[in-house]
């Protein structure tokens, strides 16, 4: 008799980082698209224009155009992409504790511990004995965190966060794909979106296998 088996709660989880990574790369070829089609527009076609003219009529237009959708529109875009990707981790690093109480019949849940999501599921992790996040995941995670306040809490603006130094000290790092604008807003690269993605499904793959949870895919059994 064949039997299917497959880990649904696994499943789910990577299957909400595939949906992220395609949503990432939809909307930035997407921005581009509209990019070439919007400055395609605004040039002038057909008809002779002398210089002061189009100095007056159309190069503020393709200014407009650059700042748009070379500083504008990319923050945007990168700051929603940091907020739903942190929003995945969250409730997925809570979903696998919340599991695993179920099926082990654990006697505390994790919203019974202190501290963020990162102390209280390392703790989680920690009482009972379990696989616990490597150190290297557990500070990509608080960075990352720290990021995602700074934009969620501070429009994205450094001077005068709560955790200015801290956030000063990782963007001079130079090895996160951020940096400060003129306002000391902070700017986040796609690049660093995409390899935050990469980086927690990669986490996330290594926890299930370590706490033993089922297939990630369909295996047929005979």
């Amino acid at each position: 008799m064949v039997k299917l088996r497959i880990d649904w709660f696994r499943a789910e989880t990577i299957g909400a980082f595939k949906e992220l990574r395609r949503y990432f790369e939809l909307v930035e070829s997407r921005l581009q698209e509209a990019s070439q089609l919007e400055r395609y527009v605004i040039e002038p076609k057909g008809t002779v224009m002398d210089w002061e003219e189009y100095l007056q009529e159309i190069q503020p237009e393709l200014d407009a155009h650059e700042a748009e959708f070379k500083e504008t529109l990319p923050r945007m875009l990168s700051y929603s992409l940091v907020s739903s990707l942190y929003t995945v981790v969250e409730y997925r690093l809570r979903g696998i504790c919340n599991e695993l109480k179920k099926r082990r019949s654990l006697p505390i849940s994790v919203s019974k511990f202190r501290g963020k999501i990162v102390e209280r599921v390392a703790n989680f992790l920690k009482a009972f004995s379990l696989p616990k996040l490597l150190e290297k995941e557990t500070q990509q995670l608080r960075d990352f965190i720290l990021v995602r306040n700074c934009i969620v809490h501070n429009t994205g603006f450094v001077e005068g966060s709560r955790r200015e130094k801290e956030l000063r000290e990782l963007i001079k790092s130079g090895s996160n794909d951020l940096s400060l604008n003129w306002e000391k807003r902070i700017v986040v690269s796609m690049s660093y979106c995409s390899d935050h993605l990469e980086a927690f499904l990669r986490m996330f793959r290594r926890l299930f296998k370590k706490l033993e949870f089922g297939p990630e895919k369909i295996v047929i059994e005979k």
